[in-house]
């Protein structure tokens, strides 16, 4: 099985000091033969990541998503009967709390 670079993507973690002082001029790196570029951000099972390990990204995705789940309830307003629709509306909010 080959590596394919242009689907494949590193990420290096740590904090802002570390890598500015000792990874400055890594750009990519060699992955079984094959090089690989170094991304600043990266989506890992649905999980956007980024170097310094600060979840902003990852927040604002989900965010997006539950807002923008909450708003296409409007678009049913007599498939859902409005307890269920205040039921599956708490649900995304809930999501958010975590």
């Amino acid at each position: 099985m080959a590596l394919n670079p242009e689907k494949s993507d590193a990420i290096l973690i740590g904090t802002v000091a570390h890598r500015a002082h000792s990874y400055s001029n890594l750009t990519s790196v060699n992955v079984a033969g094959t090089t690989v570029p170094l991304a600043t951000n990266n989506s890992i099972l649905g999980a956007k990541l980024d170097s310094n390990l600060i979840l902003d990204n990852y927040t604002k995705s989900v965010s997006r998503s539950c807002f923008h789940h909450i708003r296409a309830l409007h678009k049913f307003p007599g498939a859902l009967g409005d307890s269920t629709a205040a039921a599956v509306a708490s649900a995304f909010v809930s999501v958010l709390d975590r």
